[in-house]
Protein backbone atom coordinates (compact mmCIF):
# COMPACT_ATOMS: atom_id res chain seq x y z
CA UNK A 1 0.00 0.00 0.00
CA UNK A 2 1.56 3.56 -1.04
CA UNK A 3 2.47 5.69 2.14
CA UNK A 4 1.80 9.00 2.21
CA UNK A 5 3.82 11.62 2.34
CA UNK A 6 3.73 15.00 4.13
CA UNK A 7 3.30 18.04 2.44
CA UNK A 8 5.38 19.75 5.00
CA UNK A 9 5.96 19.57 8.83
CA UNK A 10 4.43 21.81 11.87
CA UNK A 11 6.96 22.32 14.45
CA UNK A 12 6.35 23.23 18.41
CA UNK A 13 9.36 24.84 20.32
CA UNK A 14 9.28 25.16 24.38
CA UNK A 15 12.13 25.46 26.63
CA UNK A 16 12.66 22.40 29.25
CA UNK A 17 11.63 24.60 32.17
CA UNK A 18 8.83 26.47 30.22
CA UNK A 19 10.07 29.44 30.84
CA UNK A 20 7.50 32.46 29.08
CA UNK A 21 9.08 33.46 25.42
CA UNK A 22 8.14 36.91 25.22
CA UNK A 23 6.63 37.92 28.51
CA UNK A 24 6.48 42.01 26.99
CA UNK A 25 5.46 43.43 23.72
CA UNK A 26 9.66 44.26 23.14
CA UNK A 27 10.04 40.69 23.70
CA UNK A 28 7.29 39.86 21.76
CA UNK A 29 8.26 42.11 18.62
CA UNK A 30 11.81 40.70 18.84
CA UNK A 31 10.74 37.37 18.46
CA UNK A 32 8.27 38.26 15.32
CA UNK A 33 11.64 39.65 13.89
CA UNK A 34 13.66 36.87 14.25
CA UNK A 35 10.94 34.40 13.84
CA UNK A 36 10.09 36.28 10.09
CA UNK A 37 13.62 36.91 8.88
CA UNK A 38 15.04 33.03 9.53
CA UNK A 39 11.67 31.72 7.92
CA UNK A 40 12.03 33.45 4.98
CA UNK A 41 13.97 30.36 3.40
CA UNK A 42 11.80 28.25 4.22
CA UNK A 43 8.65 29.19 2.59
CA UNK A 44 7.02 30.68 6.32
CA UNK A 45 3.31 30.42 6.26
CA UNK A 46 2.09 31.02 9.93
CA UNK A 47 3.81 31.18 13.36
CA UNK A 48 2.31 31.88 17.04
CA UNK A 49 3.58 32.57 21.02
CA UNK A 50 1.55 31.38 23.47
CA UNK A 51 3.38 32.01 26.91
CA UNK A 52 5.18 28.76 27.35
CA UNK A 53 5.60 27.47 23.78
CA UNK A 54 5.94 28.80 20.11
CA UNK A 55 4.41 27.24 17.28
CA UNK A 56 5.98 27.83 13.64
CA UNK A 57 4.54 26.20 9.83
CA UNK A 58 6.69 26.10 6.99
CA UNK A 59 6.12 25.01 4.08
CA UNK A 60 9.13 22.19 3.37
CA UNK A 61 10.36 18.97 4.17
CA UNK A 62 11.42 17.39 7.28
CA UNK A 63 15.45 17.98 6.49
CA UNK A 64 14.77 21.63 5.84
CA UNK A 65 11.75 22.20 8.81
CA UNK A 66 14.70 20.69 11.48
CA UNK A 67 17.54 23.24 9.42
CA UNK A 68 15.30 26.46 10.19
CA UNK A 69 14.26 24.89 13.88
CA UNK A 70 18.00 24.62 14.82
CA UNK A 71 18.54 28.66 13.51
CA UNK A 72 15.64 29.66 15.24
CA UNK A 73 16.66 28.49 18.53
CA UNK A 74 20.51 29.85 17.67
CA UNK A 75 19.06 33.14 17.57
CA UNK A 76 16.34 33.37 20.53
CA UNK A 77 18.83 32.11 22.55
CA UNK A 78 20.96 35.43 21.38
CA UNK A 79 18.34 37.65 21.70
CA UNK A 80 16.02 36.40 24.43
CA UNK A 81 17.35 33.88 26.39
CA UNK A 82 20.96 33.24 26.83
CA UNK A 83 21.33 30.83 29.55
CA UNK A 84 17.98 28.83 28.88
CA UNK A 85 17.60 25.09 27.24
CA UNK A 86 15.97 24.26 24.11
CA UNK A 87 13.49 20.67 24.98
CA UNK A 88 13.13 18.64 21.56
CA UNK A 89 11.36 20.21 19.23
CA UNK A 90 7.84 18.40 18.50
CA UNK A 91 7.20 17.94 14.62
CA UNK A 92 3.83 16.80 13.14
CA UNK A 93 3.60 15.67 9.94
CA UNK A 94 0.40 17.72 7.83
CA UNK A 95 -0.60 15.34 5.14
CA UNK A 96 -3.14 17.61 3.00
CA UNK A 97 -5.01 20.98 2.93
CA UNK A 98 -7.25 20.94 5.05
CA UNK A 99 -5.19 20.03 7.81
CA UNK A 100 -2.68 23.01 6.59
CA UNK A 101 -5.05 25.21 6.92
CA UNK A 102 -6.11 24.14 10.93
CA UNK A 103 -2.84 24.47 11.88
CA UNK A 104 -2.56 27.77 10.13
CA UNK A 105 -5.44 29.61 11.94
CA UNK A 106 -4.21 27.23 15.26
CA UNK A 107 -0.85 28.85 15.51
CA UNK A 108 -2.68 32.22 15.19
CA UNK A 109 -4.83 31.88 17.97
CA UNK A 110 -2.44 30.31 20.48
CA UNK A 111 -2.62 32.35 23.10
CA UNK A 112 -6.06 32.92 23.04
CA UNK A 113 -6.68 28.78 23.04
CA UNK A 114 -4.15 28.55 26.17
CA UNK A 115 -6.41 31.37 27.78
CA UNK A 116 -3.48 33.94 28.15
CA UNK A 117 -3.24 37.51 27.80
CA UNK A 118 -0.02 37.58 26.78
CA UNK A 119 -0.33 39.16 23.26
CA UNK A 120 -3.83 40.51 23.01
CA UNK A 121 -3.01 42.06 19.66
CA UNK A 122 -1.05 39.21 17.89
CA UNK A 123 2.27 40.39 17.74
CA UNK A 124 3.80 36.67 18.25
CA UNK A 125 2.00 35.65 15.08
CA UNK A 126 2.04 36.45 11.37
CA UNK A 127 -1.40 38.23 11.45
CA UNK A 128 0.25 41.88 11.29
CA UNK A 129 1.92 40.99 8.44
CA UNK A 130 -0.79 39.51 6.39
CA UNK A 131 -3.02 42.06 7.21
CA UNK A 132 -0.18 44.84 6.52
CA UNK A 133 -0.01 46.06 10.27
CA UNK A 134 3.44 45.60 10.46
CA UNK A 135 5.76 46.69 7.55
CA UNK A 136 9.53 46.08 9.52
CA UNK A 137 11.93 48.82 7.53
CA UNK A 138 15.33 48.60 6.36
CA UNK A 139 18.35 47.00 8.22
CA UNK A 140 19.43 46.68 11.83
CA UNK A 141 21.20 44.55 13.60
CA UNK A 142 18.86 41.49 13.21
CA UNK A 143 18.98 42.02 9.27
CA UNK A 144 16.64 42.05 6.67
CA UNK A 145 12.93 41.29 8.60
CA UNK A 146 10.34 42.28 6.30
CA UNK A 147 7.50 40.05 6.81
CA UNK A 148 5.34 40.82 3.68
CA UNK A 149 6.64 38.09 1.96
CA UNK A 150 4.19 35.85 3.70
CA UNK A 151 1.26 37.28 1.76
CA UNK A 152 2.44 35.15 -1.23
CA UNK A 153 3.21 32.20 0.29
CA UNK A 154 -0.25 32.57 2.10
CA UNK A 155 -1.97 33.44 -1.19
CA UNK A 156 0.04 30.07 -2.85
CA UNK A 157 -0.61 27.40 -0.24
CA UNK A 158 -3.69 28.53 1.51
CA UNK A 159 -5.70 30.23 -1.56
CA UNK A 160 -8.62 30.20 0.95
CA UNK A 161 -7.48 32.58 3.18
CA UNK A 162 -9.32 36.07 3.07
CA UNK A 163 -9.03 39.66 4.51
CA UNK A 164 -11.88 38.78 6.00
CA UNK A 165 -11.07 35.70 7.87
CA UNK A 166 -7.97 37.76 9.01
CA UNK A 167 -9.98 40.07 10.91
CA UNK A 168 -12.06 38.35 12.57
CA UNK A 169 -9.51 37.14 14.74
CA UNK A 170 -9.34 39.97 16.59
CA UNK A 171 -12.05 40.48 19.38
CA UNK A 172 -13.95 43.29 17.58
CA UNK A 173 -15.12 44.29 13.98
CA UNK A 174 -12.07 45.99 11.85
CA UNK A 175 -12.08 49.58 13.94
CA UNK A 176 -13.23 52.53 12.04
CA UNK A 177 -12.16 55.01 14.00
CA UNK A 178 -11.99 59.01 13.54
CA UNK A 179 -9.02 61.35 14.63
CA UNK A 180 -10.76 62.22 17.62
CA UNK A 181 -11.56 58.84 18.69
CA UNK A 182 -8.41 57.64 18.75
CA UNK A 183 -6.69 57.22 22.11
CA UNK A 184 -3.60 59.19 21.35
CA UNK A 185 -1.50 58.03 24.41
CA UNK A 186 -0.60 55.00 22.70
CA UNK A 187 0.86 56.90 19.39
CA UNK A 188 4.24 55.82 20.36
CA UNK A 189 2.76 51.70 21.09
CA UNK A 190 1.34 51.72 17.85
CA UNK A 191 4.08 53.16 15.68
CA UNK A 192 6.99 50.88 17.17
CA UNK A 193 4.43 47.77 16.68
CA UNK A 194 4.19 48.77 13.31
CA UNK A 195 7.82 48.34 12.39
CA UNK A 196 8.56 45.58 15.77
CA UNK A 197 10.38 47.76 17.93
CA UNK A 198 10.23 48.47 21.91
CA UNK A 199 9.80 52.02 21.03
CA UNK A 200 10.50 54.64 17.82
CA UNK A 201 13.67 56.30 19.95
CA UNK A 202 17.28 56.09 18.28
CA UNK A 203 18.20 56.41 14.86
CA UNK A 204 18.10 52.61 13.13
CA UNK A 205 15.87 53.37 10.15
CA UNK A 206 12.87 51.51 11.47
CA UNK A 207 12.72 53.59 14.39
CA UNK A 208 13.50 56.67 11.82
CA UNK A 209 10.68 55.64 9.92
CA UNK A 210 7.75 54.52 12.35
CA UNK A 211 8.48 58.37 14.49
CA UNK A 212 7.75 59.90 10.91
CA UNK A 213 4.76 57.90 10.31
CA UNK A 214 3.69 58.78 13.64
CA UNK A 215 4.33 62.40 13.71
CA UNK A 216 2.67 62.37 9.84
CA UNK A 217 -0.48 60.44 11.47
CA UNK A 218 -1.02 63.09 14.70
CA UNK A 219 0.26 66.05 13.27
CA UNK A 220 -3.16 68.06 12.44
CA UNK A 221 -4.70 66.70 15.54
CA UNK A 222 -1.86 67.25 18.33
CA UNK A 223 0.05 70.20 19.35
CA UNK A 224 3.83 70.14 18.82
CA UNK A 225 4.81 69.71 22.65
CA UNK A 226 2.20 67.12 23.00
CA UNK A 227 3.46 65.32 20.04
CA UNK A 228 7.11 65.18 20.91
CA UNK A 229 6.15 64.64 24.58
CA UNK A 230 4.59 61.03 23.81
CA UNK A 231 7.14 60.45 20.85
CA UNK A 232 10.04 61.67 23.31
CA UNK A 233 11.48 63.53 20.75
CA UNK A 234 12.48 67.27 20.00
CA UNK A 235 10.43 69.67 18.39
CA UNK A 236 13.19 69.52 15.55
CA UNK A 237 12.56 65.99 15.10
CA UNK A 238 8.84 66.66 14.51
CA UNK A 239 10.24 69.32 11.64
CA UNK A 240 12.07 66.63 10.29
CA UNK A 241 9.61 63.84 10.66
CA UNK A 242 6.90 66.02 8.94
CA UNK A 243 8.60 65.75 5.59
CA UNK A 244 10.50 62.53 5.98
CA UNK A 245 9.42 60.24 2.79
CA UNK A 246 7.43 56.78 4.09
CA UNK A 247 7.39 53.77 2.68
CA UNK A 248 3.85 52.82 0.78
CA UNK A 249 1.65 51.36 3.49
CA UNK A 250 3.52 52.68 6.79
CA UNK A 251 1.71 55.32 7.75
CA UNK A 252 -2.02 53.26 7.42
CA UNK A 253 0.09 50.60 9.53
CA UNK A 254 0.74 53.30 12.28
CA UNK A 255 -2.75 54.56 12.33
CA UNK A 256 -4.45 51.16 12.41
CA UNK A 257 -2.19 49.83 15.10
CA UNK A 258 -3.44 53.27 16.86
CA UNK A 259 -7.17 52.64 15.92
CA UNK A 260 -7.27 48.80 17.37
CA UNK A 261 -5.44 49.83 20.57
CA UNK A 262 -7.95 52.47 20.64
CA UNK A 263 -10.92 50.21 20.53
CA UNK A 264 -9.28 47.92 22.84
CA UNK A 265 -9.56 50.92 25.58
CA UNK A 266 -12.90 51.86 24.87
CA UNK A 267 -14.35 48.01 25.57
CA UNK A 268 -12.04 47.89 28.55
CA UNK A 269 -14.02 50.99 29.80
CA UNK A 270 -17.06 49.13 29.65
CA UNK A 271 -15.65 46.59 31.99
CA UNK A 272 -15.43 46.33 36.21
CA UNK A 273 -12.70 47.69 37.18
CA UNK A 274 -10.85 44.50 38.16
CA UNK A 275 -11.25 43.23 34.84
CA UNK A 276 -10.05 46.85 33.15
CA UNK A 277 -6.87 46.01 35.68
CA UNK A 278 -6.36 42.36 33.56
CA UNK A 279 -6.99 44.31 30.49
CA UNK A 280 -4.52 46.84 31.06
CA UNK A 281 -1.80 45.01 32.39
CA UNK A 282 -2.42 42.45 28.70
CA UNK A 283 -2.09 45.24 26.84
CA UNK A 284 0.31 47.37 27.58
CA UNK A 285 3.26 45.68 29.53
CA UNK A 286 6.45 47.95 29.12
Amino acid sequence: MHQREPITQHMVLRFIDDRVFAPNPAAQRKLARIVLRQGRPFSLLSFGGADTHLHVLPYCDLPRATELDRRLKIQIKLALHPSAVFARTSYTDVFDEWHLAKAFRYDIVQARHHGCNVDPFFETTVLPDLLGLRLIEGRDRMGEGDGSYVIANVASYLPRVSMEQLWSFFEGPRPDLTDDELVWDDLEQAAAAAVALPDVTGKTPAACAARAAAIQLAARTLIPDRLAKLLGCSTRTLWRGRRAPLRQGLLEAVRMQLALRSAAALRRRALPPAEQAWKRAAQGRR
